[in-house]
């Protein structure tokens, strides 16, 4: 007879619901339950597990999150240059249009005092 084990690494997220009941014992409702199951050790169907040593091994995990270390390390710092590159463009334009509203107001300011002047020497 083959031993089972439960594997220590896999797990899959479970929901039941449960029946809520009033104190009258009329159904009122469902409650979400979330559970962590592990399954069944799968054995050299795993790709955990070391065919030499007929045991999951550190070093194959290791291997395996440092492949996904660098996947995720690729897509932050995708993600990092798609934000640094957009906070430019918006930077940039905010400083325009900064830049716009103070030329807009030196140009009305100009305009006032010319025309103070006029008036001052009439």
């Amino acid at each position: 007879m083959a031993e089972y084990r439960r594997c220590p690494f896999w797990h899959k997220k479970v929901r039941r619901y449960e029946p809520r009941y009033d104190a009258t014992g009329k159904k009122i409702g469902e409650v979400a339950i979330e559970d962590v199951i592990h399954p069944e050790c799968m054995g050299e169907e795993c790709e955990l597990f070391d065919p030499e040593k007929k045991r999951c091994s550190i070093l194959v995990i290791t291997e395996i999150l440092k492949g996904l270390s660098e996947d995720i390390k690729n897509k932050l710092d995708n993600v990092i240059y798609e934000k640094a590159e957009m906070l430019s463009v918006v930077f940039s334009t905010n400083f325009q249009h900064l830049q716009d509203m103070i030329a807009e107001y030196s140009k009305k300011t100009t305009e006032l005092m010319e025309k103070m002047s006029k008036e001052k020497e009439m």
